[in-house]
């Protein structure tokens, strides 16, 4: 994926109103299509991010949300033990 600002999209491609691209390579042409949108990404200032790095930084979110909750679950049964009967 390619994220773009969209006056670059519309210098460099052609491009109204888009700020992400989705790429698919055939399978035998991903080396080279990779090196030329990094090529083309380093020289404008973009940033280049694969599917798999951004399905890595989702699971790395979502891990962190799953185990704030498994941290907080013991507060909140302490918590109900000290809530006031009155």
């Amino acid at each position: 994926m390619a994220y773009m600002e969209g006056q670059t999209a519309r210098r460099l491609l052609g491009v109204d109103d888009v700020n992400t691209f989705v790429v698919n390579a055939k399978p035998g042409a991903r080396a080279a299509v990779e090196e030329k949108l990094k090529s083309l990404c380093g020289k404008s200032g973009l940033l280049l991010q694969s599917f798999a790095d951004l399905r890595r930084r989702i699971d790395t979110i979502i891990n962190g949300v799953v185990a704030s909750f498994g941290c907080c679950w013991p507060g909140f049964i302490i918590g109900a033990f000290g809530w006031p009967t009155r």
